[in-house]
């Protein structure tokens, strides 16, 4: 593993989340998942940098959860981890709904290893000249939906 900045202890809610993760570890419920439709000029490389950032921000980016072979269950904060993103061009292809929605689902459906950080993905695909969609997945142990909301809000002023 790479450098610790820090080890917490696990909420009671966190404790919860992983207790159920690990009984049912093909159970999605709790993998989260926010997907964004993007028209206009669109700049990869500032979205990109820009998520670089909330990594480097936001702790919880760059926590794993390690349980195993332990005593207790820990959140460890990496000091740098990767931007985990998958970038598609589906610009040859006719545009279909359906197509994002089997993605949306097949990005849902892969699960996230708790003890690899970042407990996120994220997979920017390029449907036309001036058309994306990012979709961004999570798991809920590190994000609710009010800390979603703060980091998609955060990132949206950084790319700005």
């Amino acid at each position: 593993m790479d450098t610790i900045e820090n080890i917490y202890s696990l909420s009671p809610l966190q404790q919860g989340l992983l207790f159920h993760s690990v009984y049912e570890p093909q159970s999605r419920v709790y993998q989260q998942q926010l997907s964004l439709r993007i028209d206009g000029p669109f700049d990869t490389a500032a979205a990109l940098a820009a998520w670089r950032t909330m990594i480097e921000r936001h702790a919880v980016l760059r926590t794993a959860i390690l349980w195993e072979d332990l005593d207790d269950a820990y959140q460890v904060v990496l000091t740098e981890v990767p931007v985990p993103l998958t970038e598609l061009d589906w610009r040859d292809r006719t545009p279909c709904e359906c197509a994002v929605r089997d993605l949306e689902i097949s990005e849902r459906e892969a699960l996230l290893d708790l003890s690899a950080p970042p407990l996120m993905r994220l997979c920017l695909v390029r449907l036309g000249e001036a058309s994306w969609q990012m979709i961004w997945t999570h798991h809920h142990i590190v994000l609710d939906g009010w800390s979603e909301g703060i980091v998609l809000s955060d990132w949206l002023a950084c790319y700005r």
